[in-house]
């Protein structure tokens, strides 16, 4: 069989474009892979912050638990002040028939979980917990300028 002249290159050029094609979305492919692998990195590392800041959030639990224990039968005046004395970050505030007792965790990367158990009186043996929830942390923005832009004249 005897071929023309120009049908000789086309089937290298077409040999050629899809090696290329081939290169090309080998490359996106595994830059695609990559960026999917530093967001897990990340996303395990903001889940292993919050997993540890909710367990000092129980172990807190926990030991509010003991204090209840230790303390029973004890009027709630004194259990406040006891459960003050605990800790410095624990904030006490008063309600009807009780108080409540709010304290902020904070992790290494500025992560805050807030906690709020209520105390009544009319069940002595027992909180309740009122909110488990992480804060947004609040961020701003370093000084921003804003110019006008000049529109120079056609006149």
């Amino acid at each position: 069989m005897k071929l023309l002249k120009n049908e000789k290159g086309s089937s290298s050029i077409l040999v050629i474009l899809s090696f290329l094609m081939l290169g090309i979305f080998s490359v996106l492919g595994m830059m695609s892979s990559y960026s999917d692998y530093k967001l897990a990195l990340k996303n395990a590392s903001w889940n292993q912050q919050y997993d540890r800041l909710q367990g000092e959030v129980y172990r807190f639990v926990s030991d509010m638990d003991a204090v209840l224990i230790k303390n029973e039968g004890a009027d709630s005046e004194a259990l406040k002040e006891f459960v003050r004395e605990m800790d410095d970050e624990i904030v006490v505030s008063d309600i009807l028939n009780g108080f409540i007792i709010a304290r902020e965790f904070e992790g290494e990367s500025g992560k805050l979980i807030r906690l709020e158990m209520a105390y009544m009186s009319t069940s002595p043996d027992r909180y309740h917990i009122k909110m488990i929830k992480e804060i947004p942390v609040i961020f701003t923005y370093e000084e921003l300028e804003f110019t006008d832009v000049e529109v120079p004249n056609n006149d």
